[in-house]
């Protein structure tokens, strides 16, 4: 593998999500009649003669290719079931694509900024010891996006927060650009709101996930000072919580604070990676939001949601390298610049508490080349030997938690290596992953795991298939 491997295998990842959501959000047809009809309103209903209560529900009774067939549920026993029939337009089924993508979804652009501080930790390479002489603290960025999200009054904003999701473009400076670059980077991203303040103010959460370029990585003899980037593609990761505040019908404005983190996941040695908290403002452009001042939901029916069990499968596969000991000094780098395979598999039992919570546990396996591998230093190179099949394999046993958002989950991990293999590695680990719902049942997974919340261990890429009653779709 040259260079290269790494943006080629992030940039296939992001290209797969892409395309894989795109095939979601037009094959949400025939769940957005069903949204609809879940939020019919009081209003509506007593229009047809029927009282509702806070506690009666909808239920799709049939579906044709000219009309929905609903059937109300009174909890009054003095009210009867009561079934309506709502007429498809006709012209609806002569959409093109993108028309419908429009009429459910709004879309809006975004410019945002940041300044902030660079976590400088123990690296001496932050702290000054570089080629300009200075420690590495500030760092500076602006980035470019592209969003959609429900409208107003369907049921993934009522229940989700009115979540978006898109694909963004930044480009930002450590103010070192020949000790460390000029980075830029493209990612996924999806936020939500956390509260309602006032009828135009609101909190927010947003998270990103990418990879990026542009970076004066280690070399050895060229750039051996640099230990925090070790590869010229790496991961990028972005947290923030920001304010968000309704300027008019297609401007926003937004405030808050971000922590972003830069590493490739040990699959390139040096990887100390580097992090920074930073401000963060921004101004959004909406193209066709729906600007409703009497909005509310107060007579929106909520549907039901009922509890179930789920069983996962994962499979995984990545590489990662490996430094070794340079005590005599004969050695010019202490990395190995190998790519080790790195894979395992588990099996979780989820139990789906909420629509956003899914709790649970894990068996996992995983089988390291790293593990227990000697090396030696003789004049035709290095010598690696590979450690023993038990050195190499580890059976560990996790809590999970998952983040369950429409497109995406985010799923974490606690756990404890009860068979341990050879190594020095800690038992304790922890994952963090992004996953994407290819199907009900199937999975993209992209993780990471690390050891007692500081040594980088692998990547996790690959695909999990899910069964069982709580994979059946609910609003």
């Amino acid at each position: 593998m040259n260079d290269n491997t790494n943006g080629n295998i992030f940039l296939s990842i992001l290209l797969i999500v892409l395309l894989s959501l795109r095939s979601t959000m037009l094959f949400a047809g025939h769940k957005n009649d069903v949204s609809r009809v879940a939020l019919l309103t009081r209003d509506s209903v007593e229009a047809e003669g029927a009282l509702a209560d806070t506690s009666s529900v909808f239920s799709l009774a049939s579906v044709s290719s000219d009309s929905l067939s609903v059937t109300y549920h009174s909890t009054a026993d003095t009210l009867p079931n009561t079934q309506y029939t709502i007429m498809r337009d006709s012209a609806s089924h002569r959409e093109s694509d993108m028309e419908r993508m429009k009429r459910r979804y709004t879309h809006f652009i975004s410019l945002e900024g940041s300044y902030g501080r660079v976590a400088v930790g123990y690296s001496d390479f932050l702290k000054g010891d570089n080629l300009k002489g200075t420690p590495i603290k500030q760092q500076a960025s602006m980035s470019f996006k592209y969003a959609f999200q429900p409208r107003r009054g369907t049921v993934y904003d009522l229940l989700y927060g009115s979540p978006y999701q898109g694909l963004g473009f930044f480009t930002s400076t450590y103010y070192h650009g020949r000790d460390i670059g000029t980075p830029w980077g493209i990612y996924l991203f999806q936020g939500a709101r956390v509260a309602q303040i006032t009828p135009k103010l609101s909190f927010n959460y947003e998270w990103n996930f990418g990879f990026s370029g542009g970076w004066h990585h280690y070399s050895y003899p060229e750039n051996k000072i640099n230990t925090v980037i070790g590869s010229p593609f790496n991961a990028y990761i972005n947290a923030s919580f920001y304010f968000n505040y309704i300027i008019s019908r297609h401007f926003d404005f937004k405030i808050g604070i971000s922590a972003n983190h830069f590493s490739n996941g040990n699959t390139k040695l040096p990887n100390d990676g580097i992090n920074a908290l930073s401000g963060v403002f921004g101004i959004k452009y909406y193209f066709n939001r729906d600007f409703d001042k009497n909005y509310s939901t107060r007579n929106i029916v909520r549907p039901p949601f009922r509890r179930a069990m789920l069983y996962e499968l994962l499979a995984y596969a990545s590489w990662k390298d490996a430094a070794f000991e340079n005590s005599d000094g004969m050695m010019p780098s202490p990395y190995l610049n190998k790519k080790l395979l790195v894979g395992g598999f588990s099996f979780s039992p989820m139990y789906v508490l909420s629509r956003k919570i899914r709790l649970g546990a894990s068996l996992d396996f995983s089988f390291d080349n790293s593990r227990g591998m000697s090396y030696e230093y003789t004049v035709d190179g290095i010598k690696c030997t590979k450690g023993s099949v038990r050195d190499r394999i580890a059976v560990g046993t996790a809590a999970k938690v998952d983040f369950v958002m429409p497109f995406f989950i985010i799923s974490s991990s606690l756990g404890y290596d009860i068979i341990k293999g050879g190594g020095s590695l800690p038992p304790f680990y922890q994952i963090l992953a992004l996953r994407f719902d290819l199907t009900p049942h199937v999975f993209l997974n992209i993780g990471y795991k690390a050891r007692n919340f500081q040594y980088p261990d692998n990547l996790m890429l690959g695909m999990g298939f899910r069964f069982g009653r709580g994979t059946r779709y609910q609003l």
